[in-house]
């Protein structure tokens, strides 16, 4: 008599390694974010949102001038906006490209994502010396979106001179409280790289965060931090256990994954057999970098079949 087994072998979207990144996608940090841009497949449509009155949108202006911060004012939206555990219902808007969910007083031109030199906590689309203070500068201006049931704080730089570069930048953040995403989206022709600028996002110390680089940004770009980013890996074929194995038999149990993605991916694999209904076995492999359209073989911990048995 043999014992019957069934395996189950699935992909988990738990990713292990940080650090990892590729072009048009990278993460996670030590937080689960991860971030994904408007060229991947699966990343976020280009969908500029317009709130400057200037080009007939309806926002309000905050942090005008050189070196402004409009300290941690209630601008989120309803119920507030979750993000690395905290839910905070006050932002801080600086005139230098960033946001922040605690620094009311900085208003750094020159930081860096992912350093722990206040200021922190900071969603950074474009952090650099901006001059917005109006007319032919630029103004900044915010607007809280819940029209057609949306959620939303957009933030938009329009048309802001960069300090003794004299480009006209144009960009906005959008913080949607209904998937707690971040959003930053970029609406300038011109040169994004003429003058320096950190792109990213930051914890409370700085210390864990994601940094996107600066050349990725063009004219009709769009980039996503989010926990939820989802994998496109999955199981290709298992190889063995089969589905009835001889009394006793010590294997290996092991399966092909496969990237079905566009982008090279990290994430964990986890083998589970089950036996009349009751889980028997359980063993996790992690897949560092598997690139678009590759498959793997996984190997798992060896495993003892059991006795003769009816089940």
């Amino acid at each position: 008599m043999k014992t019957a087994t069934m395996a189950l072998i699935s992909v988990t979207t738990l990713v292990l390694l940080s650090g990892l990144g590729w072009a048009g996608s990278g993460g996670p940090d030590a937080d689960g974010y991860r971030w994904i841009d408007s060229r991947e497949s699966g990343g976020p449509s280009y969908s500029w949102v317009e709130i400057s009155p200037r080009c007939g949108g309806i926002g309000t202006v905050i942090a005008q001038g050189d070196d402004k911060n409009s300290g941690l004012v209630p601008i989120l939206p309803s119920g507030g906006f979750r993000y690395r555990g905290i839910t905070y219902t006050t932002l801080a808007v600086c005139s230098n490209g960033w946001l922040s969910f605690s620094d009311g007083v900085d208003s750094s031109y020159s930081g860096i994502v992912r350093d722990s030199l206040p200021p922190n906590n900071v969603i950074a689309p474009f952090w650099t010396d901006l001059y917005p203070i109006g007319g032919s500068y630029g103004n900044v201006y915010y607007f809280q979106d819940t029209l057609g049931g949306r959620n939303r704080t957009i933030v938009e730089w329009d048309s802001v001179a960069g300090f003794n570069y004299g480009t006209l930048y144009k960009l906005e953040a959008i913080l949607d409280a209904t998937s707690n995403a971040v959003i930053f989206q970029y609406n300038f022709s011109g040169n994004w790289t003429g003058q320096t600028a950190s792109v990213g996002i930051e914890n409370t110390n700085g210390k864990v965060g994601l940094a996107v680089g600066q050349s990725n940004l063009a004219n009709g770009y769009a980039l996503k931090f989010s926990t939820d980013i989802p994998h496109n890996v999955g199981l290709a074929r298992i190889v063995r256990p089969n589905t009835f194995e001889p009394p006793l038999t010590t294997l290996v149990p092991d399966a092909w994954v496969k990237n079905y993605g566009t982008t090279t991916d990290t994430f964990s694999t986890f083998c589970a057999i089950d036996s009349a209904g009751a889980r028997i076995y359980l063993s996790q492999r992690q897949v560092t970098a598997l690139r678009p359209g590759d498959t793997l073989l996984v190997k798992f911990d060896p495993w003892t079949v059991g006795p003769d048995s009816n089940t």
